[in-house]
């Protein structure tokens, strides 16, 4: 009788030490298969999903804290000489005070295609017509 009693007892102590295996061991079930569900989501996505999460857990984590050193201003647009239309050479003239290098800096497309500034007479002719438009030395426009 002894014996078979040694029998139940010693299944019985294996149960509990299973149960108790299985209680220590779940929670590092769950933590290894959210991590596995998480590595599996990853593989689907995109280099500029899993950037643009990134960035929102880390804006998430301030909480609402100052975020100016993640936003980076824009670079403000220089006009650049040639890009716009500055004015009519009378206007280029008096701004630049008849510089003949400088007012050829500031012809639109349009202006270097109908005009052929000469640096060693100091004029600006009309490409079709061979005319004098302006006198950078006396700043007279005959347009």
């Amino acid at each position: 009788m002894s014996r078979v009693s040694n029998i139940i007892k010693n299944t019985s102590r294996k149960k509990e030490d299973i149960s108790k295996y299985d209680k220590e061991l779940r929670k590092e079930k769950e933590r290894l298969d959210k991590f596995l569900d998480r590595e599996e989501l990853e593989k689907e996505k995109s280099e500029g999903q899993k950037t643009h999460e990134r960035y929102r857990r880390k804006q998430q984590s301030v909480n609402g804290a100052d975020l100016t050193g993640l936003i980076r201003p824009a670079r403000p647009a220089a006009k650049k000489p040639g890009t716009f239309f500055y004015g009519t050479l009378k206007k280029l003239g008096k701004d630049f005070n008849s510089d003949i290098v400088v007012m050829e800096k500031y012809f639109t497309l349009g202006q270097s295609a109908k005009y052929r500034p000469c640096s060693e007479t100091n004029k600006i002719y009309c490409l079709a017509t061979g005319a004098v438009l302006y006198d950078c030395e006396k700043g007279e426009s005959f347009e």
